[in-house]
């Protein structure tokens, strides 16, 4: 059932007007069918900084480290540190790409800042990459200076400087295959965007803070977790085992894709989920389990709000949890709390079945 799903979806027909540029220009470089996190943003209406309430803990640790400890131009990388605007990440290791947000001035530094560290220099669809090493080196010797883009770990780095962002891949490969892919609409990229748009249209004038994307699977649950045995006596592991062997369940319809969000305005925060479908009478069946079982998460204030966007051939279901503007900061802690579970399969209100 996963796959038609995904292959329907996969086919789906393009979306309206789109919203949020700086994500969805970024759409091709999230994988098509993935499992685990596709993409972490982060944008803080009120900057980068440690004692803003919205941010969210940035994956890469030598970036966040260098945000949390200096301003200005950062005299290794050339970044303006000050005009970073957001941070996004994706994929996994060893192909994460970590991307900068920024105007003009953000990187107007970087070329000359690599060029006189004897980084090389290619153009690749039009695009300057500046890079230097074998691809997925280490230089640990590198790791002790304070570099955003070494990863903290004196990673390789080829460095991409686009219109409005800062892209880094740890290989040219890597580079290579996200320069030439901006712009194509194949794999999941259209269901991405209509994702992203539904989002936006939800949002209204409201700001995005924060956003997660992961992959479908990662919400399919398992019938028995060999880490739930550990610590048992005999007699518990084998009721354990017993309980589990009434066989698969589903829930509710699976989807594909799925993004959490949290947003702000002058009155409220929200934090919201959006799942794809391929009709409305999923979308609803999706929304309304997801909406009773919700409520039981710890923390969760209220009954969410759900809504059905249509983007194209694709019905977007949005749950938004609402927040008074005092409380932005329990919605960050209520978002991060998701994603922990979800990175340990364990956020049971979007598990559509186990198996």
């Amino acid at each position: 059932m996963r796959k038609a799903l995904a292959i329907a979806l996969l086919l789906a027909s393009p979306p309206g007007a789109m919203a949020d540029e700086d994500l969805v220009r970024f759409a091709p470089w999230f994988a098509a069918d993935p499992t685990g996190p596709t993409f972490q943003y982060t944008a803080p209406q009120g900057g980068l900084a440690a004692n803003i309430p919205a941010i969210q803990m940035i994956s890469d640790r030598g970036l966040q480290r260098v945000l949390m400890s200096q301003k200005g131009i950062d005299p290794i990388s050339g970044i303006d540190l000050d005009a970073i605007d957001g941070v996004l990440t994706i994929g996994d290791p060893p192909d994460t790409l970590l991307v900068l947000l920024g105007g003009a001035e953000m990187a107007a530094g970087v070329e000359p800042a690599l060029a006189a560290r004897d980084y090389e220099k290619r153009e690749i669809n039009g695009v300057s990459v500046l890079g230097k090493g074998e691809d997925h080196a280490i230089d640990l010797a590198a790791a002790r200076a304070p570099d955003p883009l070494g990863g903290g770990m004196g990673m390789s780095q080829r460095v991409a400087l686009g219109d409005g962002y800062v892209a880094v891949a740890r290989s040219w490969p890597g580079i290579e295959d996200a320069m030439t892919s901006i712009g194509s609409e194949a794999g999941g990229t259209v269901i991405w965007q209509s994702v992203l748009d539904a989002l936006a249209i939800e949002r209204g004038e409201g700001h995005l803070d924060a956003a997660w994307g992961w992959g479908g699977d990662t919400f399919a649950g398992m019938l028995l977790d060999p880490a739930d045995l550990i610590g048992k006596d005999f007699d518990e592991a084998r009721e354990a085992i017993e309980a589990a062997a009434d066989g698969p369940q589903l829930h509710f319809p699976p989807f594909v894709l799925a993004a959490f969000a949290l947003d702000s305005s002058a009155d409220s925060s929200h934090l919201r989920i959006a799942l794809p479908y391929g009709n409305a009478a999923n979308a609803q069946a999706a929304a309304d389990y997801v909406a009773k079982h919700i409520i039981e998460w710890p923390r969760v204030p209220d009954h969410p709000t759900v809504a059905l966007v249509e983007q194209g051939s694709t019905v977007v279901a949005v749950l938004t949890i609402d927040f008074p503007p005092t409380e932005t900061e329990a919605a960050n802690r209520l978002l991060q709390d998701w994603v922990g579970a979800t990175m340990r399969r364990k956020f049971t209100p979007l598990q559509y079945g186990v198996f």
